[in-house]
Formats: structure tokens, C-alpha cells, sequence
């Protein structure tokens, strides 16, 4: 009785019978040369190189758009701050603040309690302008400017380069 066993060895299929054993080298090699595995790491480098330099942008605009954010935010609360004054009491005034202060004057330089905006610079400037047209500031004492006033708020990063345009809202408050 003849029998045998066939079994894989690399490349090669080997027979084993109770006479004799034979190899036999197969014509199809299925190995990976050595310039298959460089191409494949060459390949996988550079998409992973894509993938890293696409995450890192990301999260740079993230970072910006979020600064932006906190800048719209310190303007908004500027001009509220000044629309819940009377008329008479808002002061025609220009101040500059670096960095940006609280209502009852705390800096916001991340100590005692308060977040770090010393990257921001927030200007105010409230000016009489004319009636109808918020454009014209007070140039006189014409009756026509006494009734309305401007608030221009201003917050600028102090980066360089900047992370942001600078943010500007303006407000008009009549009596």
C-alpha cells in the first residue's frame, strides 16, 4: 500500500511517501523581495507623514478660531457692559487695555482666578456721532450730536504673527 503526505515548506511543496522524500521548488515564488518591502514602507511613510501634517493644521485652525471666539467674546462684554450705563454717564473716552480687563478693573492675566488674555489687546473709544448718520463723529457742539454716542470696541492679538483679524463691533446708544 502506497501513501504520502504533501505539505508546504516556503516555497516549496515537499512529498513525503514510505520510499523516498521529494522536493520540488515551485516556479511561482511568494516571497517579498527586498525592494517590495522598501516600496511598502516608502508608500506607508508618506501616507502617514499626510495623515500627521493633516491633524496638526487642524488643530492649529481650531486653536485660532477658538482665540477668535474668546475675542468676540471680550468685545461683546465690553459693549454690554457700557449699554447698561445711562446715556449721561458713558464718558467720551479712548482706552486701551493689555490685557483686557473685568468689570471692576481685575487684568485678565490668568491670576487670581481670572483666565490668561495677556495675548489680547482690547481698545474702547466712545464718541458723540451724529444723528442718523453713525459714521461722522462730533467735529462741534451741534445740537445734531448730542444725542447719540458710538461704541467702538477693538480686540487684537499681540502674537506675531497675529492668530486672528482683528475683532470689531460697534454700538449706538441714543437718549
Amino acid at each position: 500500500m502506497l501513501f504520502f503526505w504533501v505539505f508546504r515548506f516556503g516555497s516549496s511543496l515537499v512529498f513525503l511517501t514510505q520510499q523516498k522524500t521529494v522536493i520540488m521548488q515551485s516556479k511561482n515564488q511568494n516571497g517579498m523581495t527586498i525592494l517590495e518591502v522598501i516600496i511598502s514602507i516608502v508608500i506607508l511613510t508618506i501616507v502617514i507623514s499626510s495623515f500627521s501634517t493633516m491633524f496638526a493644521f487642524g488643530r492649529n485652525f481650531i486653536d485660532m478660531k477658538g482665540e477668535e471666539r474668546i475675542a468676540l467674546c471680550l468685545a461683546r462684554q465690553k459693549i454690554e457692559e457700557f449699554k447698561a450705563k445711562f446715556f449721561d454717564d458713558l464718558i467720551i473716552e479712548e482706552i486701551t487695555n493689555t490685557p483686557p480687563v473685568t468689570a471692576d478693573g481685575t487684568p485678565m492675566n490668568g491670576l487670581d482666578g481670572t483666565p490668561d488674555y495677556t495675548y489680547l489687546q482690547r481698545m474702547t473709544k466712545v464718541v458723540y456721532v451724529e444723528d442718523g448718520n453713525y459714521n461722522n463723529e462730533e467735529t462741534g457742539t451741534s445740537e445734531s450730536f448730542l444725542n447719540s454716542k458710538r461704541i467702538t470696541v477693538v480686540v487684537s492679538s499681540t502674537k506675531n504673527p497675529k492668530s486672528f483679524d482683528d475683532v470689531i463691533l460697534w454700538e449706538v446708544i441714543t437718549r
